[in-house]
């Protein structure tokens, strides 16, 4: 016998029963009335913009009827018959809004702490943390920090996103926004000035290449923070810390390392002058499989100059070797310099990494640096799953509020 009862609606509920999931056991309902100082009713009503911003992601215009399809009027306290675009206008102000000094209260920061304290409790992870930032395209018309930068479409409008996570368990204990044209090197300094009011101290702070300068590892140590990253370029110094030691003394058990794709580097530790620091630890690291690569791809090309080759592919060589050729009387114009080669050679599948901490050995520093790629794993989720880019807010109210959601959001 065939029903005539059909099916009228339908929602999707898998990804928001999963987020609401984790929101009850950070018992987020709570920790926002009591963080916040909000009413329930308006507490709910930031809960559930956040769930929707790592769910469905529904426009702001659409969010109460979104919510009223959904079970979150049986999961939280909300009257659905009174919900408005006001009402989480009103929520997104509660979360972050302007003094009467003229100047923005983030708010969102102090629930990020709470959230924070709440696991830190529970956890014996070690006081580490992986920073950097991330530009997701921003096709917005309205957003302040969407500015000029570059991602997948080469110079676009980005918005920056600064985050920190913690070591072992890779939680997020640190989200913030930054205009998208900034350089990232610039973004150390505000954050060692945020993270002591986060209660966020001796903590280690592994930085990229691009933000290890040296006026932002001498502040990150007069901030109370160690620091470990990896040396730019080979300068002269770098060149001869790097040659400290050959391959028969670098290359021996007691300072081999495992790699997380089932291989070993070497990594020898000693102590320095660097960054004009008096003292600085350091851990020459030897790849071999690299140094293969390298002197290989290397000799290739050399020996490729020595026959017949296109002027267009010359051009290429050139510019791959680099130092390594010289200007020379001929029907090329240059050639290999000896000399340059085996300085290359005393480098090949090598690299410097350093450390503020005197304690650490080559070892240490080698599984701490390379573990950032936590991080990275961070933002593709925030990306993902989350939702955080690329950014669409046109809304001319929501002209900052894209910022305050996305701050929240992080919380999750």
């Amino acid at each position: 016998m065939r029903s005539t009862i059909g099916v009228h609606s339908a929602f999707a509920v898998g990804p928001l029963a999963v987020f609401y999931a984790a929101a009850r056991q950070l018992r987020l309902l709570d920790r926002i009335q009591q963080t916040l100082g909000l009413p329930e009713r308006e507490a709910a009503t930031l809960l559930a913009l956040g769930l929707n911003q790592a769910s469905a992601r529904v426009p702001l215009y659409r969010l109460p009827d979104w919510v009223r399809a959904s079970p979150l009027p049986t999961w939280l306290p909300l009257d659905p018959a009174r919900l408005t675009v006001r009402s989480f206008e009103d929520a997104l102000f509660a979360l972050c809004r302007l003094t009467p000094e003229k100047t923005w209260e983030d708010r969102g920061l102090l629930l990020q702490q709470e959230l924070t304290r709440a696991w830190r409790g529970r956890s014996r992870e070690p006081a580490g943390a992986y920073y950097d930032i991330t530009k997701p395209s921003d096709y917005g018309t309205h957003c302040p920090y969407g500015q000029l930068g570059h991602d997948e479409r080469g110079a676009a409008p980005v918005i920056g996103f600064g985050m920190a996570v913690s070591e072992e368990h890779h939680h997020p204990i640190l989200c913030r926004v930054l205009p998208g044209a900034q350089n990232d090197s610039l973004s150390v300094a505000p954050t060692l000035e945020l993270l002591p009011s986060q209660q966020l101290r001796r903590l280690t702070l592994v930085m990229d290449r691009g933000m290890t300068s040296k006026a932002n590892v001498r502040k990150a140590r007069e901030a109370g923070y160690h620091v470990v990253g990896s040396v730019k370029g080979w300068s002269a110094e770098a060149v001869a810390h790097a040659s400290r030691w050959s391959s028969e003394e670098l290359e021996r058990s007691e300072f081999v390392v495992g790699t997380s794709h089932g291989g070993a580097v070497y990594a020898r530790a000693f102590t320095a002058p660097l960054l004009e620091f008096p003292e600085m630890r350091m851990a020459v690291v030897e790849n071999l499989a690299r140094k293969a690569e390298d002197r290989q791809a290397r000799d290739l090309m050399l020996q490729e100059l020595e026959g017949p080759v296109s002027r267009p592919r010359l051009e290429e060589i050139r510019a791959e070797l680099g130092e390594v050729i010289v200007t020379s009387p001929g029907r090329r114009g240059f050639r290999g310099d000896p000399e340059a080669v085996e300085r290359e050679r005393a480098l090949d599948g090598g690299f410097l990494l350093f450390s503020t901490d005197l304690s650490l050995d080559g070892r240490a520093m080698y599984r701490t640096y390379f573990a950032k790629d936590a991080i990275e794993k961070a933002f593709r989720t925030s990306k993902g799953e989350l939702s955080l880019g690329p950014v669409r807010y046109r809304c001319a109210f929501l002209k900052l509020c894209g910022h305050f959601s996305r701050n929240y959001r992080h919380t999750l």
